[in-house]
């Protein structure tokens, strides 16, 4: 029997039998390990094209053989393990979500509403399977005024444009292979430079951001969960994190005096907004800033 694969994880049964193979040699078993530029027939500016979109871990687990302790979960593990332990500074306080991100569903997959707070914590969480007239109306009574990221893909795209008659501050997203990656990436940011806080998530969202990952073909990085899992709530996540980056710009600097504090979290919060892009479509959709 020839055994031949890519290794998924330093603990999988596949990187199990190879360590076997090659720690114990003899008559019955061998191993050998490869690099795909070992390869004569794959050309070397693909694998050139992957090294420079892919994270370092994923591209020595993919193309060098090398397996990973996160099994080639693009977020890393001990990252979300730290996210689901760190608490946001508002914890506690009157806050609210600056941004809810959705990720629309009706019958397979779940319809998620996830919002973040000014200092990217998780402070909302809903996740329903419904008609759509419900999840219109639902959504519209969680968005409320504040300002929201919704999949405007396929069907998704008249149910935006109901939710913005309603009057929800709604921006349309329309998943592509490229837009879809680009919003992963920055996912994938936030969670190894610590930004995010998940304290108090549910187990089923943090079940899904450590079973999702990728694939690389010659269109590029495609990032999805396993065949048979979701990630209904991975995409509300991104969604709302693309939101925040562009409603709220940065984490609060300053905290005005209880006394001086409006109704609204997005005005009493002092913030350095030098990092908003004012020329994004997205930021054009939202209300103005103060």
């Amino acid at each position: 029997a020839l055994f031949m694969g890519t290794p998924k994880g330093a603990q999988s049964d596949f990187v199990r039998l190879h360590r076997a193979a090659i720690t114990n040699p003899g008559p019955q078993w061998t191993g050998w390990a490869g690099r795909t530029l070992d390869n004569p027939y794959i050309p070397a500016d693909e694998v050139e094209d992957a090294r420079r979109s892919m994270p370092a871990e994923a591209f020595a687990q993919e193309y060098e053989g090398i397996p990973s302790d996160d099994g080639g979960n693009p977020f890393g593990l001990d990252a979300i393990d730290e996210a689901f332990r760190k608490i946001s500074p508002a914890a506690g306080e009157k806050n609210r979500p600056v941004v809810w991100g959705a990720d629309l569903a009706r019958a397979v997959d779940a319809t998620v509403a996830l919002g973040l707070d000014a200092h990217r914590g998780l402070c909302g969480l809903e996740r329903w399977q419904a008609p759509w007239g419900v999840t219109r109306s639902r959504l519209v009574g969680i968005f409320g005024t504040t300002p929201a990221i919704v999949d405007a893909t396929g069907v998704g795209d008249p149910i935006v444009e109901d939710l913005q008659r309603d009057g929800a501050l709604v921006a349309a997203f329309r998943f592509t292979m490229a837009s879809k990656m680009k919003l992963m990436e920055r996912l994938i940011t936030a969670f190894q430079r610590r930004e995010l806080c998940l304290h108090g998530a549910p187990d089923w969202l943090r079940a899904e951001l450590e079973s999702f990952g990728f694939v690389y073909t010659k269109m590029g990085v495609s990032y999805s969960a396993p065949e048979g899992m979701h990630d209904d709530g991975v995409m509300a996540l991104a969604l709302a994190l693309q939101g925040w980056d562009r409603v709220q710009g940065s984490p609060p600097v300053e905290v005005l005096p209880e006394g001086e504090r409006p109704d609204d979290p997005r005005l009493w919060l002092k913030r350095d907004t030098r990092h908003i892009d004012a020329g994004a479509g997205l930021t054009r959709q939202f209300p103005a800033l103060v």
